[in-house]
């Protein structure tokens, strides 16, 4: 590759810039040399490209506005990203989804390499800028670890919606950690675990990290659903029982927990009943001999039986 450049930039006119195409050529995928070099770790390329014919650092690809980091981000390419950082070529800005290259990481099975490095480095980068121009994006923008994208979700929604759970735990070792943190419809992580049935990253959260704190629990969505409704909805009984074990690990009433109802009028039994989730259903009555679910009334004053 070497050769090749070195003869388009010799063959290189005031009026046509042959080296400058190539290096900012895209490929089918919108993608620029650089990200091709970094999207396979080809890090002797990336340092080539950067050091030698001053690649652009800030050029994105055409279809996400993915900068050089979220490509490393995005693929895991450590190496890559050991030279960006050498060439001062690590952006903390986001895509066109707003996704950081936090969220990208926390999205990819392996991520969990790449998260505490990046971690590491925005923490040096943040501790050195007092001292530089306070206007820098490190600054002025929030930790990449409570960042929101489109969809409101942080990386650690992101990590856990996968079921990474190895990047779940690498996320929850940061500084700032903002664990209340909501998505656009008021979705706590429970919730989004509730919601994509991921179970061990629930067991994770449940016992590691607020092994003393049942309230989160008891938080309503847009739509008044506790995560109890949501696992109900989606017929994920091992998420309820994850719930339940920890409610009866405080003294919380159980029934009162379960009896809160959404926008709807319905709580979570009503919904494993209308749903025909009748594992859950059996859950409730025989395993957990809370048979007054039975009469719980919904808005309309209908039970379970008329539902």
């Amino acid at each position: 590759m070497e050769t090749i450049l070195d003869k388009l930039r010799a063959e290189s006119t005031p009026e046509k810039n042959y080296l400058e195409e190539a290096i900012k050529k895209l490929d089918s995928f919108g993608q620029p040399l650089l990200h091709v070099a970094i999207e396979n770790d080809h890090s002797k390329i990336v340092h080539l490209l950067l050091d030698k014919y001053q690649a652009d650092k800030e050029l994105e690809d055409l279809r996400s506005g993915n900068l050089p980091v979220h490509v490393a981000a995005k693929h895991c390419s450590i190496n890559s990203f050991d030279v960006l950082k050498e060439h001062d070529a690590v952006s903390f800005k986001a895509n066109n989804n707003l996704d950081s290259a936090l969220h990208l990481a926390a999205a990819n099975l392996n991520g969990f390499k790449f998260i505490g490095e990046l971690i590491a480095y925005e923490k040096k980068m943040r501790q050195a800028e007092p001292n530089r121009d306070s206007t820098t994006v490190a600054n002025r923008e929030p930790y990449l670890i409570n960042a929101l994208n489109k969809n409101n979700y942080t990386p650690l929604f992101i990590a856990i919606a996968s079921d990474h759970l190895r990047c779940v735990q690498e996320l929850l070792k940061a500084d700032n950690l903002d664990l209340d943190a909501k998505d656009a419809n008021e979705n706590t992580m429970y919730h989004i675990c509730a919601q994509f049935n991921t179970v061990e990253c629930l067991r994770h959260l449940l016992i590691k990290k607020n092994a003393k704190l049942v309230e989160p629990l008891f938080h309503k969505n847009s739509s008044d659903d506790t995560v109890i409704h949501v696992a109900c909805q989606h017929g994920h009984i091992e998420i309820v029982k994850l719930f339940i074990m920890k409610l009866s690990e405080s003294i919380a009433s159980m029934e009162s927990f379960l009896t809160l109802k959404n926008k709807d009028g319905y709580n979570g039994f009503h919904i494993a009943c209308i749903k025909g989730f009748y594992n859950i259903v059996e859950y409730f009555l025989k395993d957990l001999k809370l048979v007054s679910l039975l009469k719980s009334l919904d808005n309309d004053a209908n039970t379970c039986l008329h539902l």
